[in-house]
């Protein structure tokens, strides 16, 4: 018993330890940076969240705080979340990426750690995921790894995007996307458009429709050939 106390004290400790720092890297990064124009804010409602081919969060509202950087070479990356809908989730994130040549292929090789904390009966989660993007004249292409540390499920993600620029329309932008993924507990595919348009140089108003179904046995996961649908505004600072 007293084992099971000390080892529940140790992992409250990590996971405040780890919030702490990646909050602090993310204050750190804004501070840093707070004239470089690369920091946003985004306000959303959604019908639901569709994460990972996980179904999340229902009638949810989220605030999310996230910066882009370049340092020594590197693209770094950081972004704070908060969703409310019956209870609260908050998620965390940090990440690197760079440019580098395969052969012929130029690929934006990137390297990410996500921290999902939820109220309720559901565990803390923790994940890391390490791939790359290829931009063809088509579309952008990207293959991640990623692993969950909690619920150890690992597999693999593909997702093929693009903006296209309404020529008829200033300032409006659609982007198709098409994401898959083949984990050991579950594969899924979201699927959808998404419009935003641009009010002025630092603010985006968009709205977006998605297809989503997973095959997970999970039921607080799972996502049956849904149509889920999200709208949001954004500032750039």
């Amino acid at each position: 018993m007293c084992k099971e106390r000390l080892d529940k004290y140790d992992k409250n400790v990590i996971i405040r330890d780890m919030k702490k720092l990646i909050l602090g890297f993310i204050t750190m990064l804004g501070i840093t940076f707070s004239n470089a124009g690369d920091i946003a804010l985004d306000f959303a409602a959604e019908d639901q969240q569709f994460y990972r081919g996980l179904g999340r969060a229902k009638d949810a509202f989220s605030t999310t705080l996230s910066t882009e950087q370049a340092v020594g070479g590197f693209g770094v990356n950081a972004s704070a979340s908060l969703v409310a809908d019956s209870e609260s989730e908050s998620h965390f994130g940090v990440g690197v990426s760079r440019q580098v040549k395969l052969g012929s292929l130029n690929l934006l090789a990137d390297g990410q750690f996500r921290y999902h904390q939820f109220e309720g009966a559901l565990p803390t989660s923790q994940e890391v995921g390490v791939g790359a993007w290829l931009a063809t004249s088509f579309a952008d292409v990207g293959v991640h790894f990623w692993s969950d540390l909690e619920y150890d499920w690992e597999g693999i993600e593909v997702t093929i995007k693009r903006d296209l620029p309404v020529a008829s329309i200033k300032n409006l932008t659609l982007s198709p996307f098409i994401t898959r993924t083949w984990f050991d507990a579950y594969d899924s595919l979201h699927a959808g458009v998404k419009a935003t348009y641009a009010l002025k140089d630092n603010a985006d108003v968009y709205i977006q429709g998605a297809y989503a179904d997973n095959d997970i046995d999970v039921a607080t996961f799972a996502v049956d050939e849904e149509i889920f649908w999200s709208a949001g505004l954004t500032f750039k600072f």
